[in-house]
């Protein structure tokens, strides 16, 4: 009775759920903030490298590259490409101002392109321009520049091969922003050149031929007189050697050679045909030879 009043008691009592401990909102948001100690390598001032990743996201190879084709960029182009490197869903401070950050630290210098690139989420990139960009390339060409990259990011399934395709991809679409940015210094260099008639055909661009002649002629005008010396002479010999053939006569030798049977111009030799007697007819004079000893023709 006393076992049966026990069981009845336990299944009369419910059993409380086991709910996880989970994390408040506040501190999963803290722990995906930036930490304080990296911010001042974020945003204190223009960066040294054009790569900034001070949390270390991307492993050292990874970094080697990155920065080694943003230096071969800036060697090519006119305009500079950072790239600030954030861990995915990581939230930027609310502190930090865009407009007050670009003006403090990208209004001198080279003209750059900013990207805020998150790592392994390339659609939320957020691109931004050195007030001297700003000044000349649409807002429209900016987004098309920004989702052309992420587009050609979101092929690729590894993070950094995303990062390097967008990066890539925009330093393409930074050729764009040159040829505006090009103008612009253009028209400042020659105020006139704005209230001059536009003739409706755009400037003619060099030709890669005109390009790689105008590269290479520092290092080859030492050369051209010598070779131009050398072509003249090489033409001279050949003239005067062909002048010289046509001009020469030749004088072949003649060769005694002894008469045949007193002819001044036959071989030599002949059938001769003579008689014995005038008065008999041929057919009687002939030689009667065995057939076997007579000369007959072959047949082929």
């Amino acid at each position: 009775m006393l076992a049966a009043c026990l069981v009845s008691t336990v299944l009369a009592t419910p059993a409380e759920p086991v709910m996880p401990d989970p994390m408040p909102a506040a501190e999963e948001a803290a722990a995906a903030l930036i930490p304080e100690r990296h911010l001042q390598a974020y945003f204190a001032e223009r960066p040294k490298t054009f790569l900034i990743d001070p949390q270390h996201l991307l492993d050292a190879t990874a970094t080697r590259e990155q920065l080694s084709e943003l230096a071969a960029h800036a060697a090519e182009s006119p305009i500079d490409l950072f790239i600030y490197v954030f861990g995915k869903d990581q939230p930027l401070p609310s502190t930090m101002h865009p407009a007050e950050w670009l003006a403090r630290g990208f209004t001198t210098g080279r003209p750059a392109v900013i990207v805020f690139y998150f790592l392994g989420q390339p659609q939320q990139a957020v691109l931004h321009l050195s007030p001297a960009l700003t000044a000349v390339v649409p807002p429209t060409s900016q987004r098309r520049a920004q989702e052309i990259a992420v587009m050609a990011a979101t092929e690729k399934s590894e993070p950094y091969q995303q990062l390097e395709a967008f990066t890539t991809q925009l330093g393409i679409q930074i050729y764009g922003m040159e040829r505006l940015l090009g103008r612009l210094q253009e028209q400042a260099a020659d105020p006139h050149s704005a209230s001059r008639p536009h003739s409706g055909n755009p400037p003619k661009k060099p030709s890669t031929v005109t390009s790689l002649i105008e590269r290479w002629r520092p290092a080859v005008a030492p050369h051209l007189l010598h070779g131009a010396v050398t072509l003249a002479a090489l033409i001279v010999t050949l003239g005067l050697g062909w002048w010289w053939r046509r001009r020469a006569t030749y004088r072949l030798p003649e060769f005694e050679v002894e008469p045949r049977m007193g002819g001044a111009h036959a071989a030599g030799i002949g059938a001769v045909i003579s008689f014995a007697s005038p008065t008999l007819p041929p057919a009687s004079q002939r030689d009667q030879m065995p057939d076997y000893l007579q000369r007959r023709p072959r047949k082929f």
